[in-house]
């Protein structure tokens, strides 16, 4: 099955909620289990968005090469 811009685009929202539950975790505004836990929410989720923004950019170049 071949992905198409859709999937990307739900991985970097869900992946930026990653960013951002540990990023507020880091800053004290909501409470993890460990600072480790925040840490590693915060870094997995910035590599998320990163990686799908990135495979999404490979995507659309993709698809528009396949029109002409």
């Amino acid at each position: 099955m071949k992905k198409n811009g859709f999937y990307y685009i739900v991985g970097m929202i869900s992946s930026f909620l990653i960013f951002c539950s540990g990023l507020f975790s880091l800053f004290g505004w909501i409470d993890l289990v460990s600072i480790f836990l925040s840490v590693i929410f915060a870094v997995m989720g910035f590599l998320g968005v990163l990686t799908n923004s990135m495979q999404l950019k490979m995507a659309l170049k993709e698809s528009y090469t396949n029109q002409q």
